[in-house]
């Protein structure tokens, strides 16, 4: 996959995108056990643990892009980043939605 965002190899560059693998996994894993939470006050708590990292990465990853980091296909991930920080966003500033959930 690095080489798909112009990454050169190197034994540090799979370090970290198995280390980013295994954070997926886990983030993922929790995302998929909120779906069926009942309370606001859990609710809110993984939108926000799920929104600030998303915020971080689509400036990272606009950062990244820019500077010739990752190439092109690196604006792919800032939508990615930047529509999980929208998304959780509104969920988070519209109490109604939550409540209904």
């Amino acid at each position: 996959v690095d080489a798909i965002y112009g990454l050169s190899p190197s034994p540090a560059t799979a370090l970290m995108s198995r280390l980013f693998g295994g954070a997926l996994l886990a983030w993922s894993s929790m995302v998929w056990s909120a779906r069926s939470f009942q309370e606001v006050a859990a609710l809110r708590a993984v939108l926000i643990c799920t929104c600030a990292p998303d915020a971080i990465g689509f400036v990272t990853m606009i950062a990244a892009t820019l500077s010739g980091t990752v190439n092109a296909l690196g604006w792919l991930a800032v939508v990615i980043y930047g529509f999980g920080a929208l998304g959780c966003g509104r969920f988070l500033t519209a109490q109604s939605n939550l409540s209904a959930a």
